[in-house]
């Protein structure tokens, strides 16, 4: 379906039914680029469009390196960042913010250095799930949530809506 494609990224063009299953067109493209030291942006080599998500190794225990593209729907754009994050000023501390903006949309991360029990110094921390100190018995938390800041959940539970009780008739 696609034609013609101008530009330096993969792209594909293909028809698929919309959720009420009326038919659509779809562009799917990807724009990979690599940020240098001085903080300008390069186009990366590799610009194919990814079929599957690509882990590391084992999907289950090792960290997602890419994003398939082709899903039945997605309204939006994904942007996945594989890299580290660097302690201020070249001096270790516990923890820092980093932050990833792309024009008007942005997210800050808090970040920790390697820790089990105890935090530690730090002069860089990769930007893994598996480094992120959730544990290997809570794998629901690995992905990261866009616009959600990273936190400990409070302890308390919150007390969930319940639906209301039929009253007993007087009869």
């Amino acid at each position: 379906m696609l034609i013609r494609n101008e530009t330096p990224f993969a792209a594909m063009g293909f028809g698929q039914l919309h959720r009420d299953g009326t038919p659509m067109a779809v562009l799917c493209v990807r724009a990979g680029y690599g940020l240098d030291p001085d903080g300008s942006l390069h186009l990366a080599e590799d610009q194919a469009i990814v079929l599957n998500d690509v882990y590391e190794g084992d999907p289950l225990r090792t960290p997602l390196l890419r994003v398939g593209d082709l899903i039945p729907y997605k309204p939006a754009a994904d942007v996945t960042l594989l890299g580290a994050a660097h302690a201020p000023n070249g001096r270790a501390t516990r923890r820092w913010e980093v932050a990833l903006a792309i024009g008007d949309h942005g997210v800050r991360l808090r970040v920790h250095g390697p820790r089990s029990w105890e935090p530690a110094l730090a002069f860089h921390a990769d930007l893994e799930a598996r480094d992120r100190g959730v544990g290997h018995a809570r794998p629901a938390r690995l992905p990261l949530r866009v616009g959600r800041p990273v936190c400990r959940r409070s302890r308390r539970r919150r007390r969930r809506p319940q639906p209301p009780r039929p009253r007993a008739s007087a009869s």
